[in-house]
């Protein structure tokens, strides 16, 4: 399988042309504008994530951080449908947000969180948790929330390198997954739908910046000060 993105790994993110694959490219539904459409790569990644989890109708499933992605992620699962999803973040207005896309619980994030979440679900372990915010320690608290016999997704990106019980994986059967990008063909018409829905609102597109505002807009990602979309406009 091979993957490229133009403007990261084809050059042309900058050009004022550029020539893509046609399989590639979907009609902007009506009604629909282009700065919001800017959302339907970042969103695709979450449907794509959401189907990648494994998830069977019925399956509980938790998703670890509820950021722009984990936000996609939970969009996704809903798109889908037919599941029971909680959702784990210390910031309220996120957790807030999660409900509005379709979570059904939202839990505070705490060192008793898998207790909590067992505890949220009637004493039962999840089958599916989805690990989105890549924070320090949060891709082994999946890994020890999880049903046997059950399913973890990483999607958050580590700074550094988790520490795994290995072990404990292998005796309780659990299986651990990964995801990076998303499937034109399939996720994308599904984030344009999601988006001409309404559903994904404004709050994740940064107000547009001159070409020369780069370089400190690309900073305040770096630092993770960014939630959603950075949108460039050479012409202003």
């Amino acid at each position: 399988m091979h993957y490229k993105t133009v403007g990261l790994n084809v050059h042309g993110g900058m050009a004022e042309y550029i020539a893509v694959p046609s399989i590639t490219l979907r009609r902007l539904p009506g009604g629909l504008s282009i700065d919001h459409a800017g959302l339907a790569q970042p969103l695709a990644v979450g449907i794509h994530a959401a189907r990648r989890a494994g998830g069977r109708e019925g399956d509980s499933v938790v998703v670890i951080g509820a950021g722009a992605i984990g936000s996609f992620v939970i969009a996704g699962l809903e798109h889908i449908g037919g599941f029971d999803i909680t959702v784990v973040d210390i910031a309220a207005d996120r957790l807030e947000r999660a409900i509005r896309l379709g979570a059904h619980r939202a839990l505070t994030a705490s060192e008793t969180i898998a207790s909590d979440v067992r505890k949220a679900l009637g004493g039962h372990r999840p089958e599916v948790v989805i690990e989105a915010s890549g924070a320090p320690g949060q891709l082994a608290e999946a890994l020890a929330m999880v049903a046997d016999g059950g399913r973890v997704l990483a999607v958050g990106i580590p700074k550094g390198k988790p520490e795994l019980d290995i072990h404990s994986m292998i005796f309780r059967e659990v299986t651990l997954d990964t995801t990076l990008a998303h499937v034109c063909d399939t996720d994308l018409p599904a984030a344009l739908d999601i988006l001409a829905d309404g559903v994904i609102g404004g709050e994740f597109i940064e107000p547009a910046v001159a070409l020369d505002q780069l370089g400190t807009s690309l900073d305040r990602l770096a630092a993770g000060r960014v939630e959603g979309k950075i949108l460039i406009d050479p012409g202003m």
